[in-house]
């Protein structure tokens, strides 16, 4: 994307890290005023000169449009589970209908219990796993083959 009429969405937003600002920009005013072949650089350039923090953080976000037309199959259910162990499950976290959803919400769910074991499954299949006790364990058997000069 560099210009405004290739943003695929209604609207455009823009946040500011250092100074927490955000806003959003309904896409038909922007193209209006300044023209839909305005460059999305030239447009952030603008946004960070009014920014009262330097240097300025802000970033466009540019909201994916959702494509309602595709139909979910119910039989595609991605369940999201944290796990005591292995074989038990402590926690459904929820279930999703859309893979890259699931994947999303997976990876959110690492950053907030990074010492538990989650998955994301397709009936009895696993499409995503996270287990902090065999990543330490490949870790260790890594250090040691390291030490013994073998990799």
């Amino acid at each position: 994307m560099r210009c405004l009429r290739d943003i695929p969405s209604e609207r455009l937003m823009v946040e500011c890290a250092a100074c927490r600002r955000r806003g959003s920009y309904r896409l038909d005013r922007l193209t209006a005023r300044y023209g839909e072949f305005a460059e999305l650089r030239a447009f952030l350039a603008q946004m960070r000169e009014r920014c009262g923090q330097l240097p300025c953080q802000a970033h466009l976000v540019v909201p994916m449009r959702l494509d309602l037309d595709r139909t979910a199959e119910k039989s595609n259910r991605f369940d999201l589970d944290i796990w005591t162990s292995e074989t038990t499950i402590e926690m459904k976290l929820g279930q999703v209908w859309n893979f890259d959803v699931a994947a999303a919400a997976f990876d959110r769910a690492v950053t907030l219990w990074p010492h538990s074991i989650m998955t994301v499954r397709l009936g009895a299949q696993v499409m995503r796993a996270h287990n902090p006790g065999e990543h330490e364990a490949r870790a260790a058997q890594h250090a040691i083959f390291s030490r013994l000069g073998l990799r």
